[in-house]
């Protein structure tokens, strides 16, 4: 993944972040207290401006019960086989 992808992802995923978090009325503490980090991190990830841990990212899925390829890429695959680039999973036959 180049640099500016990375970026950009960082960025969409920052954006649903915040968004899910504002749409449950909550506020930056409470959810830094429920992923076990610092308000100032959530803030920095909404902004794009840090990638989280996969433990993080884990468990912002199950705090919002959202899929990870929700969390992700903003919707589910239309084809729960595939991920968000239509790649089938490692170790998948073809």
């Amino acid at each position: 993944m180049e640099d500016f992808e990375k970026r950009q992802m960082m960025k969409d995923v920052g954006a649903r972040v915040y968004a899910l978090r504002t749409a449950a009325n909550m506020s930056r503490e409470t959810l830094a207290e429920r992923l076990n980090i610092t308000p100032q991190y959530v803030s920095e990830i909404e902004q794009g401006k840090k990638c989280m841990n996969m433990s993080i990212f884990a468990e912002l899925g199950r705090v919002f019960h959202r899929g990870l390829d929700d969390l992700a890429w903003g919707e589910a695959p239309a084809d729960p086989g595939l991920d968000g680039r239509g790649r089938a999973p490692r170790g998948a036959s073809s």
